[in-house]
C-alpha cells in the first residue's frame, strides 16, 4: 500500500503521502524537528517505535500496528507543537503495542488515557521550552491546554460510535469534492 505513495525521509522517519505530499512532508518535518529539539527522549522513542507516518484522509488518526506507522488523517500546517504532540500520542500506542499490551475493547479507555497523558505532558514541556513567551503567556497556554486535555478525556472520542461518526464525516467531505 505505502509503495504507491510519495515518500520522503525526515529525521529518520519514513513519511508517505497519497495526496498533498509537499504540504504534508513540510508539516511533518517541522513537527519532527520541533519534537527532536524540545524532547530528545520522546523523539528517540518515536524513531524506535513509530518509524513511519502516512497521510491518508480516512477520518481518524491512529497507530497501525501491522505497518508500525502513524496513519495521519488531519494535521495543522501552522502548529508544529500540536502535530508533534499527536506524534507522541501515536508513539505511545506503538510503545504499548511493542510491550505486548493489546488494544482491546476492555483496554481501549486505559490506552487512550495513557496516550493522551503523554501527549499533554509533551505539550506542557513544549510550552515550558518556549523562551519567547512571558511567564504569564505560558501560564495561560497551560491553562488552555489543561482544559483541552480534560475535555478530550471526557469526550471518550475513541469509542467505536465516535470513530464511525468521524469517518462518516470524512466520507461526506470526499463526496462533496
Amino acid at each position: 500500500m505505502l509503495s504507491l505513495s510519495a515518500k520522503k525521509n525526515s529525521e529518520g522517519i519514513e513519511l508517505y503521502a497519497f495526496s498533498e505530499a509537499p504540504k504534508f512532508f513540510a508539516a511533518a518535518s517541522e513537527a519532527l524537528s520541533f519534537l527532536k529539539n524540545v524532547d530528545p527522549m520522546r523523539f528517540s522513542r518515536v524513531k524506535k517505535f513509530l518509524p513511519k507516518m502516512a497521510y491518508l484522509k480516512i477520518g481518524i488518526d491512529y497507530f497501525e500496528a501491522s505497518l508500525s506507522a502513524f496513519i495521519v488523517d488531519d494535521y495543522s500546517q501552522s502548529d508544529a507543537c500540536f502535530f508533534a504532540s499527536k506524534i507522541v500520542h501515536e508513539m505511545t500506542h506503538a510503545r504499548l503495542h511493542q510491550k505486548g499490551l493489546s488494544y482491546t475493547d476492555k483496554m481501549r479507555a486505559r490506552h487512550e488515557k495513557l496516550c493522551l497523558t503523554e501527549q499533554y505532558r509533551f505539550i506542557r514541556k513544549a510550552i515550558a521550552h518556549t523562551d519567547w513567551w512571558t511567564a504569564e503567556m505560558k501560564a495561560k497556554a497551560i491553562e488552555e491546554w489543561t482544559r483541552w486535555f480534560e475535555n478530550t478525556l471526557k469526550s471518550e472520542w475513541w469509542e467505536p460510535h465516535q470513530i464511525r461518526v468521524k469517518r462518516f464525516s470524512r466520507l461526506r467531505q470526499w463526496l462533496r469534492v
